[in-house]
């Protein structure tokens, strides 16, 4: 994703531990995020009006698409 792209939340890969950390953060299908910051690690997003961080490796397990 590009600064200021928002998209809609496809899928989150991994294990269920995985799943569950994003699930806290707010990040599961069906939810909107807009990419703040991806040049910085971690990545810096936006999810429903809250301002979150996520790892690369993290980020890299989230299948959006742009809307």
């Amino acid at each position: 994703m590009r600064v200021g792209q928002i998209a809609n939340v496809i899928s989150v890969e991994g294990s269920f531990v995985m799943r569950s950390e994003m699930a806290i953060r707010g990040i599961s299908p069906g939810v909107r995020v807009k990419m703040l910051d991806p040049s910085t690690s971690p990545m810096l997003l936006n999810v429903d009006g809250v301002d979150i961080t996520i790892g690369r490796a993290q980020g890299g397990k989230v299948r959006v698409a742009g809307i």
